[in-house]
């Protein structure tokens, strides 16, 4: 299988997280409900073998306390100075930190994919395409991507936000490349709206595991 040296995982906050959730959570909840799906992300990202590095880049000071106290020697939280804008902006001071420490296949997660196991980011760096994208079950956003810096030269420009998916395509396009498409399970559920969290719910009634269930690393 090939490496991903690098994988990136974005956070926003505990507190000020899902907010798109308040009609259905309370505070308390949501708060909750974002350190489970993070720490869900982290484990599975920490299970892919061979074993990654592990970047959580995040302007959020309880986040990275969290992070810490998982004491993983492969977990590297990376704080979010207020110069470095937005979730796109992250990605770019994340994968610039990850090519200084001599990374050259960098894989993009989420925090917000509650049914996300390591076999399903396994599945997306097995293929061999310079830039492969995993969409969302609508073919919308983006869920994982991975780019091998051999092939884009680190000059990937990442485009997260509404219509991410087609955005990825277009800019491995813009560069020359191919891109493959991964489709899985855990990368094609994210977690935003309070209808997704009834879809979540369903599936957990068919037997599904989601965010917050055990999650071997090992």
């Amino acid at each position: 299988m090939n490496r991903p040296d690098a994988i990136i995982i974005p956070f926003r906050s505990i507190s000020d997280g899902k907010s798109r959730l308040a009609p259905v959570l309370d505070p308390v909840d949501r708060m909750d409900l974002s350190r489970s799906m993070l720490n869900n992300v982290v484990h599975a990202a920490l299970g892919v073998r061979p074993v990654a590095t592990v970047i959580v880049v995040t302007p959020d000071q309880d986040a990275l306390t969290l992070l810490e106290e998982i004491g993983e020697p492969h977990l590297l939280p990376l704080w979010q100075p207020p110069e470095v804008e937005g979730l796109n902006g992250a990605l770019t001071q994340a994968t610039t930190f990850a090519l200084g420490q001599g990374a050259r296949t960098a894989v993009i997660l989420p925090a917000d994919l509650p049914l996300l196991r390591s076999q399903d980011v396994e599945n997306l760096v097995r293929r061999d395409a310079p830039v492969v994208v995993a969409p969302d079950r609508h073919r919308q956003g983006t869920n994982g991507l991975m780019q091998r810096i051999d092939a884009t030269g680190g000059q990937f420009g990442y485009h997260f936000g509404v219509g991410s998916f087609h955005a990825h395509l277009e800019e491995a396009h813009r560069l020359g490349l191919d891109a493959a498409i991964a489709v899985s399970m855990g990368t094609s559920f994210d977690l935003d709206t309070p209808a997704d969290l009834g879809d979540l719910k369903e599936l957990q009634l068919n037997g599904i595991p989601a965010a917050g269930e055990p999650v071997a690393h090992g």
